[in-house]
């Protein structure tokens, strides 16, 4: 996060930079950690889970040099913006052939809005469904609660994901169990779906 910093000349080669680091969140209880960043310049937080929202944060940069040595500490404000982890509710139909194939209507928050991606469209892209590790095909977003896609192959339980991909940002949500596959085929008949 932060690069190339220095001391000073080369005479105060041997001071120490701290790096001081005040939030102010408009979110209550954005944080579980609050950001820091370690002496290598790597800025640290951690979100409380299912957290999202803004962030102002003021960084000031100090060395422990003394008297005509010390330094002018040098202040930066920057803003974090946490997007939402998208959420999956419900899966239907809740069964798909082994074959896949089967259409499915994929329901839940923050698959794309100004909210959930920091922009706004008519319609978002970079984002993809999963079935038990196998991408959807033909996925359709509607809304920020609504996509569908056509199944992939399986069988037993699969967790279904909603990965979103936008300029370098990476989230997903998932839901466990989120599809069932039947478990065996009797006369080439399906029966027996997993739980």
């Amino acid at each position: 996060f932060v690069e190339n910093i220095t001391t000073g000349p080369v005479n105060e080669g041997d001071q120490l930079l701290t790096f001081l680091v005040q939030t102010i969140s408009t979110e209550q209880n954005l944080f579980s950690s609050e950001p820091s960043i370690d002496a290598d310049g790597t800025l640290r937080f951690h979100v409380v889970n299912g957290g999202y929202g803004v962030a102002n944060v003021l960084l000031r940069i100090v060395d422990n040099g003394s008297g005509e040595s010390t330094g002018t500490p040098v202040s930066k404000g920057f803003v974090l913006r946490i997007f939402p982890t998208p959420v999956i509710s419900s899966v239907s139909p809740r069964i798909s052939s082994t074959r896949g194939g089967s259409s499915l209507t994929v329901r839940g928050r923050h698959f794309g809005s100004l909210l959930s991606r920091g922009y706004t469209a008519e319609t978002y892209g970079d984002f993809a469904v999963y079935v038990g590790g196998a991408q959807c095909l033909n996925t359709t977003f509607f809304s920020d609660e609504m996509v569908t896609c056509v199944s992939p192959p399986g069988i037993g339980a699969a967790w279904v994901s909603f990965n979103i991909s936008d300029g370098g940002l990476s989230r997903s949500g998932v839901r466990e169990a989120g599809v069932a596959y039947p478990l065996a085929l009797y006369g080439g008949v399906e029966a027996g779906a997993g739980s």
